[in-house]
């Protein structure tokens, strides 16, 4: 991922809504940029600020620190999405062999 692909997605990373396919790019990619980072920090530090006044919540003092656990707490629940896609996979293929089995076991009885 470049620069201009990881800026633009910047928004969405913060608001929660950026496509598994990108997200591990995307968060490698501000991790090693310099750039980058500092351009996600400012847009989320402002966003948050916003939303904390808007919503007249208590304004919070670390906002680095919160966009670090966020960061990281994508990169675990990707991870949990993926495993479960794959266990789901893995076990309709277990069903559907087990079918394949009591059907070949009912013709040839």
């Amino acid at each position: 991922m470049n620069c201009n692909e990881a800026q633009s997605r910047i928004p969405d990373f913060i608001l929660g809504k950026v496509e598994d396919d990108v997200i591990l790019p995307f968060i490698s990619h501000v991790n090693h940029c310099e750039i980058c980072m500092d351009e996600l920090e400012f847009n989320y530090c402002v966003t948050m600020a916003t939303k904390q006044l808007n919503e007249e919540a208590g304004i919070s003092d670390n906002y680095i620190q919160e966009l670090q656990n966020k960061l990281e707490e994508e990169v675990e629940n990707y991870k949990h999405r993926k495993f479960a896609f794959y266990r789901k996979r893995f076990f309709l293929i277990l069903e559907i062999l087990a079918i394949g089995i009591l059907i070949g076991l009912k013709i040839f009885n």
